[in-house]
């Protein structure tokens, strides 16, 4: 549940506010990601052969 106060703050339930915490950006998806493939080539667990 959504509610919108007299300010325009938007105030959400505990629930859907937890979730939103944890997710990442596309931008963040994006960095992370470049940063595991190369951790994971550096440890030798690049490409199966």
């Amino acid at each position: 549940m959504v509610v919108e106060t007299t300010k325009g703050v938007m105030i959400m339930d505990k629930k859907k506010k937890e979730k939103m915490k944890n997710k990442l950006t596309t931008t963040q998806e994006v960095l992370y990601g470049r940063e595991f493939r190369m951790a994971d080539r550096a440890a030798g667990f690049g490409h199966k052969r």
